[in-house]
């Protein structure tokens, strides 16, 4: 399954994230919380919030277009997308030696649906209040992870990580929804060969 990223919604949901102060909202941080929104999300409906790629990594699951977004707002660099209106970077912090989003600006929540808020609150209850080491290690019980790493060839650092794993190991209802996931692919696919 592929899917269009959609940096509004990644932008508006970091800055969600800091709007509820979460503790030590850090690169670490901010990348699971978004994994386990965009998991919470497809699982239920069928297609992620932000339409990332993930990847395999040491670390556990990568969104990697979201990564590049925080790894150029923590640079500075990230004028084109704009995180840097929403959160400001906090560089000294006592007890947390990583730099830290804090809201800035109100998030502009009509990026996301009401689906896609009810997943960020549902990730916020259930993971904001953990530090991002034990969010890394609980992203390595990830069978979507599990699976990706035990696939990947030794000599590899990262491997790329399809939606299609995020169903790995769930029950029916989640299984129809893939199965309605995949078959939306199939109709996307059939009408871009129509249109060339």
């Amino acid at each position: 399954m592929r899917f269009r990223f959609q940096p509004g919604k990644l932008i508006a949901a970091v800055a969600y994230f800091a709007q509820h102060k979460l503790p030590k909202l850090d690169k670490l941080k901010t990348v699971k919380l978004l994994f386990y929104a965009d998991k919470e999300h497809l699982l239920k409906h069928g297609r992620p919030i932000f339409g990332d790629v993930y990847f395999c990594m040491p670390h556990g699951p990568v969104p990697s277009y979201s990564k590049n977004v925080i790894d150029d707002t923590l640079d500075g660099t990230d004028e084109e997308a704009g995180l840097l209106k929403y959160v400001a970077v906090q560089y000294q912090s006592v007890g947390h030696k990583y730099p830290q989003f804090v809201l800035k600006a109100e998030p502009n929540l009509d990026e996301l649906s009401l689906s896609e808020l009810q997943a960020l609150d549902a990730v916020i209850e259930r993971y904001g209040g953990m530090s991002p080491w034990d969010l890394r290690q609980a992203s390595h019980k990830e069978l979507c992870w599990t699976i990706a790493r035990d696939a990947k060839p030794e000599h590899m650092e990262s491997v790329p990580m399809p939606y299609e794993l995020f169903f790995e190991g769930t029950g029916r209802d989640e299984q129809e929804i893939l199965a309605l996931a995949l078959e939306e692919q199939e109709n996307r696919d059939l009408a871009d060969r129509l249109s060339r």
